[in-house]
């Protein structure tokens, strides 16, 4: 049996001013009683073309559909 990944992209994603986005925030409980949280500010990562299916798979997609900072 070979291994595999099955997905489905998302046609319609949510989206912040056109474009794709992800958001980071890290939190660390420390304890339950009495609750203690340690919470540090997160980041948004925002993509640099305003989103389309049209150049999905193609190397201008690249812009598009990531918002990973090694692109």
């Amino acid at each position: 049996m070979e291994k595999s990944v099955i997905q489905r992209y998302m046609p319609n994603p949510l989206l912040y001013k056109g474009k794709k986005f992800d958001f980071r925030s890290y939190m660390f409980i420390g304890c339950m009683s009495p609750f203690v949280v340690y919470f540090n500010e997160g980041y948004v990562r925002v993509s640099l073309s305003e989103y389309t299916l049209e150049n999905y798979g193609t190397s201008d997609g690249k812009v598009t559909h990531l918002t990973n900072n090694s692109v």
